[in-house]
């Protein structure tokens, strides 16, 4: 990404997925203390259980302990909250809709007796000149449900942008289907088109609605 990351002095973690907190380690231990962002759950057990039976650990790779010796200041929170000017983390996202179920087969435990909602999924919002932007990680708790909360938060429901990914790859068609009609009735004008990751649906289904930005992990948006 031909960034300085020794200049960040703060990261957010979405939620306590191994994908999307594995780089934390190697990044204090090669660029120094960082204050960290994050829910209050983000080191619970997290395991994947496949058709198969097969249990997989899919949560922080390496323990509090561990990422607080390297130079993590952990400041967790549930609550939605202005972390810098402008700029918000979503905090725990309520699950209003019916039809926003989530993954299946994520659990606290490799018996499958305890499911994994995944409470600590989290967002960030930008306000900009053209309205909110807002920052998903997977969005396990439903982008319809994350609007919402964004928009009851902050009390404003321009919603400029939608970047990042939504698992909607795993989801039924309905779904899809209802979080596409959401997308058009909310006027969102820009969405990545990998956040949504069913790209030809979306394509089609959005065409002319929102502009489709090409995007993926190492990619810069203006």
């Amino acid at each position: 990404m031909n960034r300085d990351l020794s200049k960040i002095g703060r990261v957010v973690l979405s939620h306590g997925h191994y994908d999307h907190c594995g780089g934390l380690l190697p990044l204090l231990q090669e660029n120094g203390p960082k204050r960290v962002y994050g829910h209050p759950a983000l080191f619970r057990a997290r395991h994947r259980i496949k058709d198969t039976g097969e249990c997989w650990p899919i949560g922080i790779p390496h323990t509090r302990q561990e990422l607080e010796s390297a130079g993590a200041d952990f400041d967790l929170s549930d609550e939605f909250r202005e972390i810098a000017p402008q700029i918000y983390l979503s905090g725990e996202v309520p699950r209003a809709t019916v039809f926003e179920t989530g993954d299946q087969g994520l659990y606290c435990d490799c018996t499958g007796q305890e499911v994994d909602a995944t409470p600590d999924d989290q967002s960030l919002v930008l306000e900009t000149d053209k309205g909110l932007v807002i920052i998903v990680g997977c969005c396990h708790a439903g982008l319809v449900n994350t609007m919402e909360h964004v928009a009851y938060s902050l009390g404003r429901r321009d919603i400029y942008a939608v970047i990042g990914g939504t698992h909607l790859g795993f989801c039924g068609q309905e779904q899809f289907d209802m979080t596409v009609s959401a997308l058009k009735c909310w006027g969102v004008q820009k969405n990545s088109r990998r956040s949504l990751y069913r790209i030809c649906s979306i394509s089609t289904s959005v065409e002319g609605d929102a502009e489709g930005v090409s995007g993926g992990a190492g990619r810069f948006l203006r």
